[in-house]
């Protein structure tokens, strides 16, 4: 297992699986403006700095007694952090890193090797099994993949243990080793950026592999609870033999689904981290609604894909309702009682974790979140520097909506209400051409025509989730999919135009086409860097306001609006996860800034509940939006060439971003 089966680990694993990218996290407090008010007391800029600095004057002695009260803060010095020696592994030269893993420079080796070298790992990567390597790929022989037969159905598993853990770190290691040797200056343009990309993407893996393991399936939104029926619904049936594969794999699924209170109560053992109520109640909802024959994805919408491809290749009738058939009756005898197993384990752990506390009062999950915060980011700054980022943000964004809620009240209503009309009248379709047609002179092209949205299903309407862009198979990249829940933007106009730009034009959907028009390496596809990905399709959805035909009021209203929940979600996990912050501290810092404190234990819920899932999306933005406008004021090209030249580098940490703008592929 080398550094790409971490990256492409099984498909069932991570957040829909390798099938998508990302997706539009939904705005927390949106349509709430009783409990988002702006208090009447600190409707003045010198009454909200006043408030803020004598609550930050206290937050550090709290903290500071908060953990001595627990006893077992895990706090890491600074100097010994597992985070500083990446950091200074991430910004060493070159000749240092080869120094440092003890690898000389072969001047034999060719750029021809390089490539071979790369698309080895690629090829390793997506056949592990062959749910990833049919998610990749259509015509696997293309790729010299001939065998296919050998290749396991087995999705992988969840736990794993320390020896595996310590082998993957191994493989990583020599696998680095074997890169750094090739000479580095021989190599093109493309070929540079891509070592660039794989050796951060080595140390993020090295990285990983030395903390504690404190992921769970339980996440709020990452875990496979709720990620389960969307990675089995986007397997794609082409054939009738990817029917047959989708059959082998799901005689995995029971294992699969009972190892997660496995892992849950693993951990509760070796590292005394229990779920929260919270995380239990979504988790048991979610296993609820897998359970309900009634619109069940596995079993419907299985039937829905199976009939379309009926059609399309005249596959006997006979055959499908055999199929259909022996679906159901896997799902119905032993997927459900799987869940419910699952169910009734989870169900007994109510009351575990009475505190709900931050990875911060954990032995070693500080060291682990430092690294889970690098992972989601890619800026190579610590939680401290990030926690200032978002701190003056928040400051002058607040500010801004104190003076929109005076001086536009009757648009802040507006807003608030719903009552807005955009271009393309509440429909998906015509709200994506729209975006295609008339912010096409300012953004690159999108050559590939081929794109369709669809609404999930009512039983995959995941909570927290608006939409995704289904990431096209790299020899199939005419098939561009966007899946919107309907349940999340049908009654609200903003939500689901923004959500179009974030997924469609010219967000994930254009960012990928440039890309792969770039001659992106197929290795290239299996980094995520969602602080990347999702801080452009935030500034696509951002700048699709100003092609919304509102007024410049309204729009100021909506954009500060949203950055301000999004950054302050990503603030307080931070701080919950960082630095240990407590309820009263939450409650104090909303306070501090005007808004209503009730909302802290929400805050708290999601921040202990999936740590780190709104950093991309906050800081990624705030990230790409100083690249792009430093760039800008630099350089003095036009916006269009520089929104190409970021998406033409393609996903990867801001660092190596920042290294190769302006760079031509």
């Amino acid at each position: 297992m080398g550094l790409a089966a971490l990256l492409a680990c099984a498909p069932l694993t991570g957040c829909t699986g390798e099938s998508s990218q990302g997706g539009s996290m939904e705005n927390p407090f949106t349509k709430e403006p009783e409990d988002e008010a702006v208090s009447s007391e600190n409707d003045t800029e010198d009454a909200f700095t006043d408030t803020q600095e004598s609550e930050k004057t206290t937050q550090e002695a709290s903290t500071e007694a908060a953990a001595t009260e627990h006893g077992h803060a895990a706090v890491t010095d600074p100097e010994q952090s597992m985070a500083r020696k990446y950091f200074e592994l991430m910004g060493m030269e070159l000749s240092d890193a080869r120094e440092y893993f003890g690898v000389e420079e072969d001047s034999t080796l060719t750029p021809e090797e390089f490539d071979a070298f790369m698309e080895t790992i690629f090829v390793e990567s997506i056949t592990g099994d062959r749910l990833t390597l049919d998610q990749y790929l259509k015509d696997p022989a293309a790729y010299g993949i001939e065998d296919v037969s050998s290749i396991t159905y087995d999705p992988g598993h969840l736990i794993y243990s320390k020896e595996e853990m310590e082998e993957a770190n191994s493989i990583n290691q020599e696998e680095l080793k074997q890169m750094l040797a090739y000479p580095y200056e021989q190599l093109s343009v493309r070929q540079r950026l891509v070592f660039d990309k794989m050796y951060y993407e080595y140390l993020i893996a090295l990285w990983g592999g030395e903390v504690p393991d404190y992921s769970t399936q339980l996440g709020l939104t990452s875990g496979l609870i709720p990620n389960l029926a969307i990675t089995f619904y986007e397997y794609i049936f082409d054939t009738e033999e990817n029917v047959k594969t989708y059959a082998r794999v799901m005689d995995y699924l029971p294992d699969l689904i009972l190892e997660v209170p496995e892992q849950v109560k693993k951990q509760m053992e070796e590292l005394n981290y229990a779920p929260t109520d919270y995380m239990l109640d979504t988790a048991l909802a979610s296993i609820e609604d897998l359970m309900d024959t009634e619109e069940n994805p596995f079993i419907d919408g299985y039937n829905a894909k199976l009939d379309d491809l009926a059609a399309a290749i005249n596959l006997d009738d006979a055959a499908v309702s055999q199929y259909k058939k022996d679906n159901e009756e896997f799902y119905v005898g032993e997927v459900i009682p799987a869940l419910e197993e699952t169910y009734e384990e989870l169900e007994a752990l109510y009351g575990s974790n009475p505190k709900g506390e931050g990875l911060y009062y954990y032995e070693g999950g500080l060291d682990y979140y430092e690294y889970l915060v690098e992972d989601a980011v890619g800026a190579n700054m610590s939680i401290d520097e990030l926690m200032v980022l978002l701190d003056q943000r928040l400051d002058e964004n607040i500010k801004k909506l104190i003076r929109y809620a005076t001086f536009n009240s009757s648009l802040y209503d507006q807003y608030y209400s719903g009552d807005i009309s955009y271009p393309g009248n509440n429909q998906a379709e015509d709200i994506l051409e729209y975006f295609i047609q008339t912010m096409g002179p300012d953004f690159p092209q999108y050559e590939n025509a081929s794109w369709m949205v669809s609404e999930l299903p009512e039983s995959l309407e995941i909570d927290g989730i608006l939409a995704y862009y289904l990431i096209p198979r790299i020899d199939a990249a005419d098939v561009n999919v966007i899946r919107v829940n309907a349940s999340a933007t049908g009654d609200d106009p903003t939500t689901l135009f923004m959500t179009l730009a974030h997924e469609g034009y010219p967000g994930h959907m254009l960012q990928f086409n440039v890309q792969q028009s770039c001659g992106a390496y197929s290795v290239e596809q299996l980094i995520s860097h969602l602080g990347y990905s999702e801080g452009w399709a935030m500034y696509a959805e951002y700048k699709s306001l100003d092609y919304a035909e509102i007024s410049e009021a309204l729009k100021n209203i909506i954009l500060v609006d949203s950055c301000i929940n999004y950054d302050l979600c990503a603030y307080i996990d931070l701080a919950v996860n960082g630095k240990g912050w407590t309820l009263d501290q939450i409650a104090d810092y909303l306070e501090g800034l005007g808004l209503n404190d009730s909302l802290a234990e929400y805050l708290m819920d999601i921040s202990v509940g999936d740590p780190g899932a709104f950093l991309p999306y906050s800081l990624g933005y705030i990230l790409t939006e100083e690249i792009i406008e430093d760039y800008a004021g630099e350089t003095g090209a036009e916006y269009k060439e520089i929104y190409e030249s970021f998406m033409s580098i393609g996903t990867a940490p801001f660092t190596v971003v920042e290294e190769y703008m302006g760079t031509e592929f």
